[in-house]
């Protein structure tokens, strides 16, 4: 890393670790993007001369060198979805101290980001994220090592109908090793500022299926019209501390978990519907074979 890179970088340490950045100093190559003022003839090295275009950034990313793509600005100038081929590469989007994240909202309907095997311990974050009618704004197909936090999904600055927020389901398979913390989910329902138009956190279809030595922990679901985390087969999956304000008083619409999980502990997650207590129980288990520690429905701990 030649000096200018290193000045430009050590400015952005602040921005940074409160991402969870815990070292810049170690990274790689670290390339800037500007989607409003960047262009991609330049070299990218400094946020004076930014990229363009995410997708172009991590064209010059190397396999496991720990890059970072710093993103200043964004919207609609990458040809979405955009394919994290890389792996151990780092996304962040730059906030400001109102955690305005850079918007990204795709013209088609499609995903905004998708990551598999290729994209192996990639980090995304610092983005509020819209996607196409039918899609996730992430989607996971065989990923392992990916961290999603400090993100905002459906919300109506974004703009369109996501379906999703992330997803993998029918056709796609195994995350493992995850970590998806610190995130928003907005759903159309009781928040006029929601979008999202399913589910928050998907992973069913059966099949191959199977998310693995996974971390859900610390999130907010605002208003999803369906379920919150819904996982139809999933092994060793620690769901801890997410909030829930629900659309409806229906059974299952925090967490829902089907007949092929396994090794889960569930614990320390709050879920209501409206004012008082609801009737249905938020939290649904269609295996045995899973832990539920302490979980609050309204004020009252229950057990799936």
């Amino acid at each position: 890393m030649d000096i200018k890179t290193l000045t430009a970088a050590l400015k952005s340490v602040k921005m940074l670790w409160a991402l969870g950045i815990p070292d810049i100093l170690g990274a790689g190559n670290v390339y800037w993007v500007d989607g409003i003022g960047g262009n991609d003839s330049h070299g990218g090295l400094t946020p004076s001369e930014p990229l363009l275009k995410i997708d172009t950034a991590l064209g010059l990313c190397s396999n496991d060198n720990n890059d970072y793509i710093l993103v200043l600005d964004c919207y609609q100038q990458d040809t979405f979805p955009i394919v994290v081929d890389k792996t151990r590469v780092h996304i962040i989007g730059i906030t400001n101290k109102s955690n305005r994240y850079p918007v990204m909202a795709p013209i088609a309907d499609t995903a905004i980001f998708t990551v598999d095997s290729s994209g192996n311990d990639c980090e995304i974050a610092g983005f509020n994220l819209s996607a196409g009618a039918s899609h996730g704004s992430i989607e996971l197909n065989n990923p392992i090592g990916i961290h999603l936090h400090d993100l905002i999904f459906g919300s109506d600055q974004a703009g369109g109908t996501p379906q999703d927020g992330i997803i993998a389901e029918t056709g796609q398979r195994n995350p493992i090793h995850g970590l998806i913390e610190n995130c928003k989910f907005y759903g159309t329902g009781n928040y006029s500022n929601g979008a999202l138009t399913r589910d928050g956190i998907r992973g069913t279809g059966g099949g191959a299926l199977n998310w693995k030595n996974m971390t859900i922990r610390n999130n907010v679901f605002l208003g999803i019209p369906g379920i919150g985390i819904d996982l139809d087969m999933a092994q060793a999956v620690m769901i801890f501390g997410n909030k829930f304000a629900l659309d409806a008083d229906a059974a299952g619409a925090a967490i829902t978990l089907g007949a092929g999980t396994k090794g889960c502990f569930i614990d320390t997650n709050h879920a209501n519907f409206g004012k008082t207590a609801m009737v249905a129980n938020p939290y649904v288990d269609g295996s045995t074979l899973n832990t539920w520690g302490l979980n609050y429905k309204a004020l009252t701990a229950v057990l799936p």
